[in-house]
């Protein structure tokens, strides 16, 4: 299998997994709305709001690296890489996880 076709299945298992996370945060009402909106333009993209903040993920599979963008009260930013292996790489702090820890450390950010 390519790289970046590895990379695209491991993206969708992030989307998912994030959906999922999101709405087990709903449930117990830790956050009381979530969406999610899905876009392809050369890149993939998420957008994540969750009450007042919103949390953008973009990602180009053919390099493996992505840009989060957080809005709340006011914006933040930084670089993240996914690695065939599935592990995500944050560029700040630098630090490696898993795809699913991954995933908690981005609905985190929503929830900080």
């Amino acid at each position: 299998m390519q790289d970046e076709t590895i990379r695209r299945e491991l993206w969708i298992s992030l989307v998912g997994s994030l959906r999922s996370h999101l709405a087990a945060l709903q449930v117990t009402n830790r956050i009381s709305s979530a969406l999610i909106i899905e876009s392809q333009q050369g890149f993939l993209e998420v957008q994540v709001k969750a009450d007042t903040a919103i949390l953008s993920l973009r990602f180009d599979p053919d390099s493996g690296t992505g840009i989060w963008t957080l809005h709340k009260g006011k914006q933040s930013m930084g670089g993240w890489s996914l690695a065939q292996d599935a592990t995500v790489t944050f560029n700040q702090p630098p630090q490696t996880m898993d795809l699913e820890l991954a995933v908690e450390h981005f609905a985190a950010m929503l929830l900080g």
